[in-house]
């Protein structure tokens, strides 16, 4: 047996449904103003197509009609929520089209200046440096204080004292001529018979006298009264403001004077020289007795003992 269910024709159940929708229930019949518009997360039908089966598009006394005359939904700033067509809010995404601030491919970025002078050392910049040609102060002179020599002598310092030495002579190894150390006289020194410069011992006790010598000869051995040591030489052209003899010597039997002579100026007497076995260092001045400018054929030193006997080991003439 088959049993057949009757089927309802579709347009009965519209009408159904359109009657449901106009029920006075007061939880339907609400009007869809602002906000009240549905429930938060039911979506909200949109556009006059949604109006279909409400009464047509056409019709403008509905409560729809009346939200779509209202103000649109806005968000708590109070700037309008633009929703889909599904009622959905529309998230704010960025404008693909929109200009993002890019740097200027153009712009001029800060960059140093190749031309700009950077301050290097000038190549020709004077660099302080020594001067070559500068005179440097000389060193301090170890001579300093000692008076030049006198013009025209050579630069022969005095072994003895002050100045410069215009002769030096010393016994030694048994021989009676002197042995000459230094001679700067304006003539050259001979010991040939009358030469004007010479150095020799004399003796005026006639035939076979003669002048020894003594100590193993290193010193001249003068026998008072009739010996003595004859000096000849030439100050032509030499300036000079004093003159000093020094002597080594001792007398050999006593203390003993002597007599330092010039044939222009006369005798000067001095002494004693002591006596003993050691030579006795001293000088005198004989300033007043050698001026330049002296003739050259009167010009000499004689040393001659006074009284006893006389010793001469060394002898030297400086000039100030």
């Amino acid at each position: 047996m088959h049993t057949h269910r009757r089927r309802l024709p579709r347009l009965a159940f519209a009408a159904v449904a359109l009657l449901a929708a106009c029920s006075d229930d007061a939880a339907s019949n609400r009007k869809l103003t602002g906000v009240d518009a549905g429930g938060f997360g039911d979506p909200i039908p949109r556009g006059r197509d949604a109006l279909v089966g409400l009464g047509g598009a056409d019709a403008g006394d509905g409560p729809i009609d009346r939200m779509d005359q209202g103000s649109a939904p806005t968000d708590d700033a109070g700037s309008a929520i633009e929703r889909d067509a599904a009622g959905d809010a529309r998230v704010p995404v960025p404008d693909p089209d929109a200009r993002v601030p890019v740097p200027d491919p153009d712009a001029r970025v800060p960059v140093p200046d190749p031309d700009a002078r950077v301050p290097v050392p000038d190549p020709d910049a004077r660099v302080p440096v020594p001067d070559p040609d500068a005179r440097v102060a000389p060193p301090p002179d170890p001579d300093a204080g000692v008076p030049p020599p006198p013009p025209g002598i050579t630069d022969v310092p005095c072994q003895s004292g002050p100045g410069s030495t215009l002769f030096r002579m010393h016994w030694f190894g048994g021989s009676h001529s002197a042995d000459i150390d230094v001679w700067e006289a304006a003539c050259d020194y001979s010991i040939a018979p009358n030469s004007a410069c010479s150095a020799l011992p004399i003796c005026r006790g006639g035939i076979g006298c003669e002048v020894g010598v003594t100590d193993g000869g290193d010193a001249l051995a003068l026998e008072g009264g009739n010996q003595y040591l004859q000096i000849r030489f030439d100050v032509t052209g030499l300036f000079f403001e004093r003159v000093t003899v020094y002597m080594e010597a001792r007398g050999m039997n006593g203390p003993t004077d002597f007599e330092a002579w010039s044939p222009l100026y006369g005798p000067l007497v001095l002494g004693p020289v002591s006596s003993g076995f050691e030579y006795q260092a001293g000088a005198f001045d004989w300033t007043g007795f050698l001026l330049p400018g002296d003739d050259p054929d009167l010009t000499a030193l004689r040393i001659t003992p006074e009284n006893g006997s006389l010793a001469l080991h060394a002898l030297e003439l400086c000039l100030e």
